[in-house]
């Protein structure tokens, strides 16, 4: 448990104590936390009086959470705060969505489209810290995931480049929290478990002379002894965290290749000496120019509590996260609001009674013009009465069928067509008017929204297309490409027209890792093409490595393109001029 405490502002943070304290429970089998309010008071002691729930953050291990990524046909982040429950149900079948909290951080969005990565996070393991708090003396307004806490602290180390990705890793007492940022912004977070051991031997006390010794009882070992097993364990465990961070970057997609890994929390000096997977380690200090923080003996297992209190300082970042969104952030501001929200409430209720009977008046008076409108625009259109033949003043002298029957309905008064109003009434004739004209001109061959069969040959010069320039750029080794088969497919109500690319490639790379990063950066440039239909409809291909070891077959590559979204579609084509009318 930690309790750090920021002064100043966000950009000239001060520190001004930190505190660490490590939690165990008093009887076998029970929760640390039981009596971690005792321990949080006294390191907060004198605090309480002098901070706020606005100034106080709460950060949770992202061991306890899950992250899964989530993609909706829609950007606005009141659609996404009302299906995010339901949408993220299914992927988190472990826990009951109702007694479970959901954030979200927007990965990348369009007007119609948005990617998601959401935490959850099962209530009572939220509310059982914030009771810790509250008893301590501290209530805290929200509370985040150690994940978006790093993130903070590493867009104020300024470590973040626009122009590469990022690693950032927290390693904790039992879990490590490692976070992709790519051209500055978050892509993904997960968390991995682990038992990273200390190198400090404990010895055991062996029972009293004179004394039988119990269930609880140790044989003596010597220091040496204890210290090689812990060492040995210690290895395992490294080389499992080890793997997972060289997993990591070489199975997420980023734009850009990775530049750094970032490293903070439990000191581990194995893994700065020597690179992973070609990136190098570094150590993540942001608190290195922060005035107060000279003399703290460990700063990197303070970077994570430090970003939670950045941002209460007032740092803008990237990431806002709040998982007390769906009923507790705003709490404390209601109850304050109350008595002006009701004075509030009754002023409106006066005004909205004066406007009530001002609307009253002027409503009767637009309908009885409406009424004047309706009956003028079926006495125009098919007559005063088309069946007695009185059509001398009308427009449409032989008018189609549904036209003449519902402008007799209009005729009728309210019982004509029950279920309209008179101005739905108007827009319902507007409508088969409409309809009559669309059909006229599909029957004529003058329809403008016909459209014209796409372009195959160009889709699969698109596609080839990014291969070149990719290999110009020297971002992908050298390629061959061993088929290519390009087909157009008729849309239909559902589905625009399109066109279905299969591509077969060998990636030749000098190394493996190589060939792979040159897939990440192939799959990732198409993803962001425009001319691309759905990136959620890209097949990927299955990739077995050659005799070589180092070179990479990708076979079954499917994408579907749509030509037109290419801004040089019409590019070399002119429109021949045409004489006479």
């Amino acid at each position: 448990m930690e309790l750090l405490v920021l002064d100043g502002s966000a950009k000239r943070p001060k520190l001004v104590g930190y505190h660490v304290d490590t939690l165990e429970s008093e009887e076998e089998g029970g929760s640390p936390l039981e009596n971690a309010h005792e321990s949080l008071r006294q390191m907060g002691k004198g605090l309480a009086d002098k901070v706020s729930a606005d100034t106080t953050g709460l950060v949770l291990d992202s061991g306890a959470a899950v992250y899964r990524h989530l993609s909706l046909p829609f950007a606005d982040k009141a659609k996404i705060e009302e299906v995010l429950k339901f949408e993220v149900e299914s992927k988190i079948p472990q826990w009951d969505i109702d007694d479970t909290l959901c954030d979200f951080h927007v990965i990348s969005a369009t007007p119609v489209e948005s990617h998601l990565l959401v935490s959850a996070v099962p209530k009572g393991v939220l509310e059982e810290r914030l009771e810790v708090c509250r008893r301590a003396g501290l209530e805290p307004l929200d509370a985040e995931l150690d994940a978006s806490a790093l993130f903070t602290a590493a867009e104020y180390a300024g470590v973040l480049s626009p122009d590469f990705a990022q690693l950032l890793i927290y390693i904790g007492d039992g879990s490590a929290t490692l976070v992709v940022v790519s051209n500055g912004a978050l892509v993904t977070t997960r968390a991995f478990h682990f038992d990273l051991e200390p190198l400090e031997p404990k010895v055991a006390m062996a029972a009293a002379d004179g004394e039988e010794p119990g269930d609880s009882a140790f044989e003596r070992r010597d220091d040496e002894d204890l210290l090689g097993q812990r060492e040995a364990r210690r290895r395992v465990h490294l080389t499992r965290l080890r793997r997972e961070i060289a997993r990591t970057l070489s199975s997420v997609s980023t734009e850009n290749g990775f530049d750094a890994i970032w490293l903070c929390g439990v000191r581990v000096d194995e893994l700065l000496s020597e690179p992973i997977g070609d990136v190098e380690v570094k150590a993540l200090d942001p608190l290195a120019e922060v005035s107060g923080a000279e003399d703290l003996e460990d700063r990197l297992a303070a970077v994570v509590a430090f970003g939670a209190a950045l941002r209460h300082l007032g740092f803008d970042s990237a990431v806002t996260p709040n998982l007390r969104r769906e009923e507790l952030a705003f709490a404390g501001t209601f109850e304050r609001l109350e008595l002006p929200l009701g004075v509030l409430g009754l002023l409106l209720i006066f005004f909205l009674a004066a406007q009530f009977l001002i609307q009253r008046e002027g409503l009767q008076l637009e309908t009885n013009k409406l009424e004047h409108w309706a009956m003028e625009t079926k006495r125009f259109t098919v007559g005063e009465d088309p069946r007695a033949g009185k059509i001398s003043t009308a427009a449409l002298k032989s008018p189609p069928q549904p036209i003449l029957d519902y402008a007799l309905r209009m005729a009728e008064g309210d019982q004509g067509d029950p279920d309209r109003s008179r101005f739905d009434e108007l827009v319902r004739l507007g409508t088969l008017i409409g309809d009559e004209v669309s059909e006229l001109q599909r029957t004529l061959g003058a329809a403008e929204d016909a459209s014209y069969p796409q372009s195959a040959l160009w889709a699969a010069t698109l596609t080839l297309r990014v291969l070149e320039d990719l290999r110009e750029a020297g971002r992908i080794p050298r390629f061959a490409i061993r088929s290519l088969d390009s087909q157009y497919q008729t849309g239909n109500s559902r589905s625009p027209d399109k066109c279905k690319v299969e591509l077969d490639l060998t990636l030749f790379g000098e190394t493996q890792l190589q060939s792979s990063q040159g897939w990440d950066a192939l799959i990732g440039e198409i993803r962001a093409q425009p001319w691309l239909v759905d990136p959620e409809e890209i097949r990927e291909p299955s990739r077995n490595t050659a005799e070589d070891g180092t070179s990479v077959i990708l076979d079954g590559l499917t994408i579907y393109v749509d030509p037109s979204g290419s801004e040089d579609y019409f590019a070399g084509y002119e429109v021949p001029a045409t004489e006479g009318n």
